[in-house]
């Protein structure tokens, strides 16, 4: 019988790739690692200017900070580095944004999705 918590692409090993400017978000980044491990799955944790290439990951989870409406240098680097195999596998992304969520700060979801758009 097929294990529910396995993805299709199980038997590949999946990258998560953070771009964070103090921590935090390598931190996130590292629990996801974490949680995925306890999946099962075969993870690779590295900093985002660190993958040069995405051969042999079945999924990638890249994580990046918003300042200021935009991503994260690092962030935006990997997805123009790796548009075209992004586009083939599994991907997610996980955005850190202000502790506050007064105007105009808290435009997080906004931003994140601009960023995504970026993307394509």
């Amino acid at each position: 019988m097929a294990d529910a918590t396995r993805s299709p692409h199980s038997d590949e090993r999946v990258l998560v790739a953070h771009a964070t400017k103090h921590g935090s978000t390598r931190e996130v980044a590292d629990v996801i690692a974490t949680t995925l491990k306890s999946r099962g799955l075969r993870v690779d944790l590295k900093a985002a200017p660190e993958c040069t290439t995405l051969d042999g990951y079945g999924a990638v989870v890249l994580g990046g900070a918003l300042y200021m409406g935009h991503r994260h240098k690092d962030a935006r680097q990997f997805l123009l580095r790796h548009h075209a195999a992004l586009a083939t596998i599994p991907f997610a992304v996980l955005a850190m944004g202000p502790k506050d969520l007064e105007p105009p700060l808290s435009r997080g979801p906004q931003q994140l999705d601009l960023a995504l758009k970026a993307r394509m």
